[in-house]
């Protein structure tokens, strides 16, 4: 019997060279999915949910909110392809923003692609989240430079060296804060997982939901509706919360 193993979106859990099947997230929630261009953030996306696969993203897959910014880009494309993506950049940016403040409103769960390198992004999208009733969790996928410009190229679209070298440099300091609180990088935000692309590729599932087995104290906010502020326990290191979440790993 193959042990299935489940991280549970719980405070910071670094994630990178683990063995996960399984993310779990409360029902009413935003998940950020963040990385720097190139991560493979839409490459999972796409893996994940099987309608992913078309160039646009249904508006829910399975119960889910699932925005991604090709999604997007797709859209436009279809009216602008003849003018070069850099002057039409701006205007997919400004339209995801747009479709994510609906799809909050319209309520969790949602799952959403975004770099996260940008601070007032992020800043409204947790007062956005906040105002309307969603915890906030962050799935960040860290990847080196170099994956990320292979990424680029491979998806036939790359932005100038000098913007890279930007993205990157904050998000180390993403990353960092990360560590100390996740709502240091989204007001409000409860947890931060952080994935490589191998333990990426290896993910099968991002469920919603109350954890099984549960008791009332246990899942807190996870039941849908529940106003339950987060645990206050102290924060642990990260290897002991893997652990905890992970279970037996594999050798």
């Amino acid at each position: 019997m193959i042990q299935e193993h489940v991280a549970v979106a719980r405070g910071f859990a670094d994630l990178r060279g683990s063995a996960v099947d399984e993310l779990r997230f409360p029902a009413h929630a935003l998940v950020l999915l963040i990385g720097v261009p190139g991560a493979g953030k839409t490459t999972l996306l796409r893996r994940l949910y099987a309608d992913g696969a078309r160039p646009t993203l249904p508006p829910r897959t399975g119960g889910i909110q699932i925005l991604d910014s090709e999604q997007t880009r797709a859209a436009w494309r279809t009216v602008l392809q003849p003018v070069p993506y850099r002057f039409w950049r701006p205007l997919v940016h400004a339209s995801h923003y747009v479709r994510l403040w609906a799809a909050i409103r319209r309520g969790g769960p949602v799952l959403a692609h975004d770099c996260g390198t940008r601070p007032l992004v992020r800043r409204l999208a947790g007062r956005w989240a906040g105002r309307h009733g969603l915890e906030v969790h962050l799935l960040l996928l860290d990847v080196s430079p170099e994956q990320a410009r292979a990424g680029q190229l491979a998806r036939g679209r790359s932005i100038p060296p000098g913007r890279f070298d930007l993205h990157c440099r904050r998000w180390s300091a993403l990353l960092d804060e990360a560590a100390q609180r996740p709502d240091l990088l989204v007001p409000g935000a409860r947890s931060a997982l952080v994935l490589d692309r191998r333990t990426a590729d290896q993910l099968r599932s991002v469920r919603f939901g109350p954890e099984p087995g549960a008791g009332p104290a246990d899942r807190g906010s996870a039941d849908r509706g529940s106003a339950d502020s987060a645990p206050t326990e102290p924060q642990r290191p990260v290897e002991r919360q893997v652990d905890d979440v992970l279970g037996d790993r594999e050798g």
